[in-house]
């Protein structure tokens, strides 16, 4: 049916003598762009930097490893610190890295791989492709020595690039970890205010305030019309209703948070109808943005608030990831939560068989699962089922698939393939998947 590209080799290499490596002096090959001196604005919403990690006042950090690695120990490192090995795509970056490797003392691996001799056949590990605004090739590459792409330093070449073998030399390396911010996935109210995400699972109240606090935070609680309005355009969507964190107790509104009720926005107050609340998000029965009373066994979407900062580390990594090999030759398991590539990513994926990834999570959960990272083919699908047996596709994910959307089985597990074209094109994929609470429906 269509095809993909792969998750990213990791090739690195170490140089006695590293002159060989400059190539000829063939003008047509040299490859310098002009200098761009741009640099990105950094919001008020970024976390510091990793320990260790310089701030590139980009929006990334960066940090120089001595050790001697090849390509693919040296990316696994950058991989265990929440990050790749570096993209360089600007003089003024280029120029910084080049002088962090110098104070080093270290050559160091590159992000990129070119898998034909040409700039147009080459990827950084970010899977931004060619064409590039902004390269430093030395004169002769890339050439057909290695895929895998380093920098010099010194006086021949300082901060030039060339191409190097990915498995037998073993340099230094640069990795680059993207500032997180305070709020991470979750959606800001104003400088330094609480965070928000609205989740399309239908849960009930009890389950859905679980699922929020696994999230480090409660279902939302709303305070005035801003945070209301907030919240509505939020979630409008993708949504009819919304739960909310607030009940009836005692015959008294309660916010799940036990903050003070000073906010009132009921288009219906009728405990009759239950004793829950839920958001409005179409002119239905009351104006959408108002509130009305639900049954707290119902399974309805729901809104998450916490607070800035939480469920963030300045030195955690990743959650365990999984590199998938280059072909698909066998079904791969996975358990708990984690990330999985399509094979080679951010390489590509020449091959014809169709991939299997089997997920599982504990038997009184279900998998949920989302692609925060999407490059399919058009002509590419990921099929998604309820259990390893089923035959028939629970839903389907294509290249039309936006990254908000989660897929979430019926049962604890979840079986998933990628299926190819017949001609293999280039794709890239990658998928977080985690589990979920189970959802009552009534």
């Amino acid at each position: 049916m269509h095809a993909c590209l792969i998750l990213p080799l990791f090739i690195t290499v170490v140089a006695e003598e590293y002159e060989y490596l400059l190539g000829t002096d063939d003008p047509h090959l040299y490859n310098d762009a002009p200098l761009d001196s741009s640099s990105e604005d950094v919001s008020h919403s970024l976390a510091p930097c990793p320990t260790n990690y310089l701030d590139g006042d980009d929006g990334k950090c960066y940090k120089v490893y001595t050790n001697h690695s090849n390509y693919v120990d040296a990316s696994h490192q950058c991989q265990r610190d929440g990050g790749k090995l570096v993209s360089v795509t600007s003089a003024k970056k280029n120029d910084m890295i080049a002088k962090m490797a110098k104070d080093a003392g270290v050559i160091v691996w590159l992000g990129m791989k070119c898998i034909k001799p040409h700039v147009e056949y080459c990827a950084w590990d970010d899977s931004s492709r060619a064409p590039y605004a902004y390269t430093s090739f030395f004169r002769g590459n890339p050439n057909s020595i290695g895929e895998c792409v380093l920098m010099m330093i010194g006086e021949i070449a300082n901060g030039k690039w060339v191409s190097a073998d990915c498995d037998y030399m073993r340099i230094g390396f640069v990795c680059q970890v993207t500032r997180k911010k305070y709020c991470g996935d979750y959606d800001e109210y104003k400088k330094g205010g609480t965070c928000y995400k609205a989740f399309n699972l239908h849960l009930s109240q009890e389950e859905a305030e679980q699922y929020c606090q696994q999230d480090c935070g409660h279902l939302a609680s709303v305070h005035n019309f801003e945070e209301n309005q907030l919240l509505y355009e939020m979630a409008k969507n993708n949504m009819s209703y919304a739960r909310l964190g607030l009940r009836t107790v005692n015959n008294e509104l309660s916010w799940g948070d036990n903050s003070t009720f000073d906010y009132n926005n009921f288009g219906v107050n009728n405990t009759a109808l239950g004793d829950c609340v839920a958001m409005s998000l179409k002119n239905e029965v009351i104006r959408a943005t108002q509130w009305i009373n639900v049954p707290c066994d119902q399974g309805l979407p729901f809104i998450c608030q916490r607070a800035r900062g939480a469920c963030y580390n300045t030195t955690s990594t990743l959650p365990s990831s999984t590199m998938a090999p280059t072909t698909c030759d066998e079904p791969q398991y996975f358990s708990q939560n984690g990330t999985i590539y399509s094979p080679g990513f951010p390489g590509l994926y020449y091959g014809f068989k169709s991939c299997y990834y089997i997920m599982t999570v504990p038997s009184d959960r279900n998998v949920r699962i989302h692609f925060p990272y999407l490059n399919l083919h058009p002509d590419s699908c990921i099929k998604l089922y309820n259990s390893v047996i089923d035959s028939l596709p629970s839903d389907s994910v294509s290249f039309l698939t936006p990254p908000t959307k989660y897929f979430q089985s019926s049962t604890n597990v979840m079986k998933m393939v990628f299926v190819p074209p017949p001609n293999a094109q280039e794709q890239w994929y990658n998928v977080d998947y985690s589990s979920a609470w189970k959802a009552e429906f009534s």
